[in-house]
């Protein structure tokens, strides 16, 4: 690295490191642009409550809203060696409905994309904290994103759902992400056709550090036209709390169909009734038996300290897997 780019990654390197635990509540709004598509969103607004602290574990909930009613809730959870995602039933957000037990968090292991809430996703280029990918990205300009110069570098073959090239626009005081332009390729690069951008609407300041708490995402179709807006307004932020060990585990209630992939097996936890649908599923699982996946290596934001929040789908190892992810936090979904 150039002697600017080894301070940018030492400025976001510090800054990371000073997060202890960080707890963020986001309301996201989300607008379909498409015209005649004859899909109808299921929710419209999902609100997001994260948690992480530096020793890897995760929590976040999920509501998504429709005209401000809780249609969807999911929640993840993760204490640090194992994770659990859990979801509830449509008719009664208060009924656990299955609970997934496995390795990775959330739909962290069909992907490289880390999954957090907008702003936290960007100080991180696929799974990989922002700092220490800089030694792979290379200088790309210098520009100015709400009237405050910015440096801009470019990663190229980021694996997101899509594998994309990405560019940040890196707050040329503070080194904070102010805006991120994706391109299918370098091709589509080369011609200015992005496909998705997420771009900062503030600048503030919590607890002294500086953070993005307001800012929009939007996709785009091939053609140019737009598809996706997403609205992101972080509702409120924390950073350095301690949490007792049962914030990230889930409590399993009673008749709750639990898929366990690190063990490879499914029960149902005592009490309760099995419904047809929880039998048949239960049944599926006896003829094929669950096979964990292999775990992926998790990004490290310093020696010793781990940071993450974010974008999901229920990952249920062939169970409910016709449900929509409950926070579309990029151009691959919309609610």
């Amino acid at each position: 690295m150039d002697t600017h780019t080894e301070h940018v990654a030492r400025q976001l390197a510090q800054e990371m490191a000073s997060w202890k635990s960080i707890e963020v509540r986001v309301r996201t709004g989300i607008s379909d642009h498409r015209v005649g598509s004859g899909v109808s969103k299921a929710f419209d607004v999902d609100s997001e409550h994260y948690i992480e602290t530096s020793a890897g574990r995760r929590f976040s909930e999920h509501l998504g809203l429709k005209n401000e009613k809780t249609v969807t809730r999911y929640m993840y959870f993760c204490d640090g060696s194992k994770c659990a995602d859990v979801s509830f039933s449509r008719e009664d957000a208060s009924v656990q409905q299955s609970v997934v037990i496995k390795r990775q968090y959330g739909m962290e292991g069909k992907s490289d994309r880390k999954q957090l809430p907008a702003p936290l996703l960007y100080f991180y280029v696929g799974r990989e904290p922002l700092y220490e990918a800089l030694t792979k990205g290379r200088p790309a300009g210098q520009s100015e994103v709400m009237g405050r110069a910015c440096d801009e570098f470019l990663f190229e073959g980021v694996r997101w759902d899509v594998t994309q090239d990405q560019v940040f626009y890196l707050d040329r005081q503070t080194s904070v992400p102010l805006k991120v332009d994706s391109f299918r390729d370098a091709a589509a690069r080369q011609k200015g056709q992005v496909f998705g951008t997420w771009t900062a609407r503030s600048f503030d300041r919590v607890q002294g550090l500086p953070m993005v708490l307001k800012s929009t995402q939007t996709a785009y179709a091939p053609d140019g036209n737009l598809q996706f807006t997403w609205d992101f307004d972080v509702q409120s932020i924390e950073f350095g709390k301690d949490y007792p060990a049962s914030t990230f585990w889930p409590v399993l209630r009673p008749g709750v169909t639990v898929l366990d992939s690190i063990a490879n097996k499914a029960y149902q936890t005592p009490g309760g009734q099995k419904s047809p649908q929880e039998t048949r599923i239960e049944t599926a699982v006896a003829v094929q038996p669950i096979r964990a996946e292999v775990p992926r290596a998790w990004s490290s934001l310093a020696p010793g300290v781990t940071l993450g929040v974010g974008c999901a789908a229920l990952l249920a190892a062939g169970v409910m897997w016709w449900r929509r992810a409950p926070i579309p936090l990029g151009p691959h979904d919309s609610g």
